[in-house]
């Protein structure tokens, strides 16, 4: 006896919920905002998406941070947080020689990724810093 109470309380709760659900749904327009993805758009993100910002890469594609970066993880691209021992040693070994802007045009990491590395390292600055 005391089952069936529960199981029809039970029932009556996820009607109610169904149904306001579907209201909220219809009436505020969550989808509104939803647009398909391009193949120039994806080809643009697979293309782009290890060389600027996701910022950056949201004002150009027009698309949130989120959507951009579920769209990167559907399409299994990733981008190169760890640095590795080559680029830290080019890095140390160039410091002298080279602007920010020069080093991270030959490996590859943004100018403030290159200066927070230099800071980590605790290296020694060549007052070169940043010339474009």
């Amino acid at each position: 006896m005391r089952s069936e109470g529960i199981k029809k309380t039970l029932n009556v709760f996820l009607l109610i919920f169904f149904i306001t659900f579907v209201y909220v749904f219809k009436n505020n327009n969550i989808m509104r905002n939803i647009r398909n993805w391009t193949i120039t758009e994806e080809a643009w993100l697979i293309e782009n998406y290890k060389k600027f910002s996701v910022k950056k890469i949201c004002k150009q594609l027009n698309r949130s941070y989120d959507s951009i970066r579920a769209r990167a993880n559907l399409l299994d691209i990733s981008r190169p947080y760890a640095w590795r021992r080559s680029e830290i040693l080019f890095v140390r070994d160039n410091l002298d020689y080279m602007t920010y802007a020069e080093m991270s045009k030959i490996i590859g990491r943004t100018v403030g990724s290159i200066t927070q590395q230099v800071r980590r390292l605790k290296l020694k600055d060549n007052g070169l810093r940043i010339n474009f």
